[in-house]
């Protein structure tokens, strides 16, 4: 088999990065067994002629699928024998699924390794990989020496930090980077005194968790009860152990709640040149929690998007020249009169990824400009009495089926552990023919699943 990408699902892997040893085993599970469950979104990574190594194998009928509703001719899935937090150890330590690994890449030309995002462990995977012989590219991380980009970039410290020095004329947020969380909970009384809402950050985090936000309507509770119970929540979190701690001004929205979350993604390649991935506004869900990105025609503003562009290159070229390579995003929040501020930094791989190449593979190149894309990585259909791939996957036929003539597609993107967890919900993208029509359509194919499963709206 001869391929272009060998793409490596270790998001389990990344999120334990940051994971000290006082967390506890109940956290460990808790965190590998949510990443697990969005490593199907690697099955869309890189379009056709590629390998895709994931943690476990696949919902086959949803594989199935996929690969029809895309058009691959050239995919195939492998995973290892026994499987622990990191893929990449698990690859090295299954002898028959490193060397099957081995023969893919020597009877290719080159092809590229991809991952989530890089880690000591895909780094001694490729270095296993080399010394056995084949010749392989890895364009989307930091070579070793400077993997600790990587970490700083991610950290939210160190994002503070870097715009700080680096990028003054771009607005942040006021805030304060601080030595621990007590020294953050008393910061609460500078933002309270001031009623102004405050957001406090854990160094590391993913997808909106390790985060708590107070807007400025629900500060007026005096600091003494914000600080304890920003306390309190700490408690349950032991990512909020890892100094530093910051926190930040909430930027308000329209009528002091939460603003418009915007978010752009951008790869720098090997030699340092910046490219533009794709942008949009995020879907959140509690108002802070990252569940998917609605994007293409009509979503954003011209000024908008060419603003945060604009602030997503020069981002990008200032982190080429830290000897950062590789994917990253930046998120932003956009206030109440339209002013915009950067948030934060993931130096990886993000969620959107999937949604871009989703759309590159169907549509094709500058789908961006003539359709508009709704995906929601986490729709929750807690409360459904076991809810299968086949009810979820009929629905969704019926939906194609009916809005064929409008040109309007969902696909499904997140099944194979998501619908088994305790807590049930899949992923999906419609597709349509501009921003207002995916929003629409994308609402309909969630109530008509919904009811497919027997649950109430």
């Amino acid at each position: 088999m001869s391929v272009r990408s060998i793409v490596i699902a270790n998001i389990p892997e990344f999120n334990r990065r940051a994971m000290a040893k006082n967390f506890s085993q109940y956290e460990f599970a808790a965190w590998d067994e949510s990443s697990i469950a969005l490593t199907d979104m690697s099955l869309f990574w890189c379009g056709d002629d590629k390998v895709v190594v994931l943690p476990s194998p696949p919902d086959q009928t949803f594989l199935s699928d996929l690969t029809s509703a895309l058009g691959y001719k050239n995919v195939r899935v492998i995973s290892p024998h026994r499987t622990s937090y990191s893929l990449c150890d698990d690859i090295v330590n299954d002898k028959e699924l490193f060397e099957t690994l081995v023969q893919i890449i020597r009877n290719s030309d080159k092809p590229k390794i991809v991952s989530w995002g890089a880690t000591t462990q895909f780094y001694f995977l490729l270095n296993e990989l080399t010394m056995a012989g084949v010749n392989f590219t890895v364009p989307e991380i930091p070579e070793l020496s400077n993997y600790w980009t990587a970490l700083y970039f991610e950290s939210k410290s160190g994002f503070r930090e870097f715009m700080t020095r680096d990028a003054p004329v771009l607005n942040i947020p006021e805030g304060f980077i601080c030595g621990n969380k007590d020294v953050a909970l008393d910061a609460i009384t500078y933002f309270s005194k001031r009623n102004k809402g405050f957001v406090l950050k854990a160094n590391y985090g993913t997808g909106g968790f390790s985060t708590m936000c107070y807007p400025a309507d629900q500060t007026n509770r005096g600091f003494e009860q914000l600080r304890k119970e920003a306390e309190h929540r700490m408690a349950f979190d032991h990512f909020w152990d890892n100094p530093p701690v910051i926190i930040e001004e909430h930027i308000p929205g329209i009528g002091n709640t939460f603003p418009l979350s915007l978010t752009i993604d951008f790869c720098i390649s090997q030699d340092g040149i910046v490219s533009k991935g794709g942008c949009g506004k995020m879907i959140m869900r509690r108002n802070w929690l990252y569940a998917g990105i609605h994007c293409g025609e009509r979503v954003l503003d011209t000024d908008t998007e060419e603003w945060i562009t604009r602030a997503g290159f020069h981002i990008g070229e200032e982190m080429a020249k830290k000897g950062y390579r590789g994917w990253f995003d930046v998120d932003f929040v956009q206030r109440w009169d339209g002013d915009i501020f950067l948030t934060e930094i993931n130096a990886r791989r993000a969620s959107p990824l999937h949604v871009f190449d989703i759309a590159t593979q169907v549509i094709g190149r500058n789908w961006e400009k003539n359709w508009s894309l709704y995906a929601n990585d986490h729709l929750d259909l807690q409360g459904a009495r076991q809810p299968t791939y086949i009810q979820i996957r009929n629905a969704i036929a019926n939906f194609n089926k009916n809005n064929n003539v409008a040109l309007v597609q969902a696909i499904p993107t997140i099944i194979s552990t998501a619908l088994s967890r305790k807590n049930p919900y899949i992923g999906y993208v419609v597709i349509a023919p501009n921003a207002s029509a995916s929003k629409n359509y994308a609402i309909s194919l969630e109530e008509q699943i919904k009811q497919a499963i027997g649950m109430q709206n």
